[in-house]
């Protein structure tokens, strides 16, 4: 009596509906020796936890590129698969001398769009901090293209160095951003500098310093109207004040 050995391809992973993926599988005797699929075999899917077979999609090759036992599935979903768990499996199909069935031999098995549930114990080895909140990692970030963080000057709060803005190097001292007074977002607000002392100014709305000459006031340009009801008093005051003692209109 002939033995035969069908080595699948085992769990193959997680696709998309409408992926095309291929796996081999191999049938050998118990020694060893590869041995040819015969016998017009077929390869058929099985929906998880169905018991209805069906081939659409299925191609398969005996003694792929004339390597003996060695055989190939091809299997197109995009027609006849849904979201779900499948088993490729022989359902007819012989091998060995004198020939032995291998009918209800499991070659693969594949998901498609699958959602899996991940529970990362390691990272290259050892086990990750333990969350401060189960579902989301604590993530560590102890470099940015491979060149170490600086050390923060509080934990938790990272350190940036910002040396660039659109690309530009900032021309601001260190500690401080060079401001571009050309582009300068609502420029027309309104901004109370209270506490803040303006220094010498050389244009303030229009008008230069020193700009206010005699030369550069129009004749009969301050008007009653231009000047204070109390200038007058003012004015008068100033002038009576400059008039030394004795020395009234007329005097001597």
């Amino acid at each position: 009596m002939s033995n035969i050995l069908v080595g699948g391809a085992g769990y193959i992973g997680n696709l998309n509906v409408a992926d095309v993926v291929k796996f081999p599988f191999n049938t050998a005797a118990t020694t060893g020796t590869p041995t040819t699929l015969s016998g017009s075999p077929v390869i058929s899917a099985y929906a998880a936890g169905n018991t209805t077979e069906f081939t659409t999609g299925v191609t398969l090759t005996v003694d792929f590129d004339s390597r003996t036992g060695l055989n190939n599935v091809a299997v197109d979903t995009s027609s006849g698969y849904s979201a779900g768990d499948y088993n490729f499996v022989i359902t007819a199909g012989n091998a060995g001398s004198p020939v032995v069935s291998v009918v209800g031999a499991v070659v693969g098995a594949l998901s498609l769009g699958a959602s899996r549930v991940a529970d990362v114990r390691f990272w290259l080895g050892t086990a990750p901090a333990t969350p401060g909140t189960n579902g989301i990692p604590k993530v560590d970030v102890n470099l940015w293209l491979g060149g170490a963080i600086p050390a923060v000057s509080s934990t938790g709060v990272p350190k940036v160095d910002v040396t660039h803005f659109k690309g530009a190097a900032s021309v601001g001292a260190a500690g401080y951003v060079g401001p571009d007074w050309g582009n300068v977002n609502a420029p027309a607000s309104t901004v109370s500098l209270s506490g803040t002392t303006i220094g010498t100014v050389t244009l303030l709305n229009g008008l230069a310093a020193n700009a206010v000459t005699a030369s550069s006031i129009a004749a009969d340009a301050l008007g009653s109207s231009e000047i204070a009801a109390d200038a007058v008093t003012e004015i008068a005051a100033g002038i009576a004040a400059s008039v030394p003692l004795g020395q009234g209109r007329g005097g001597r």
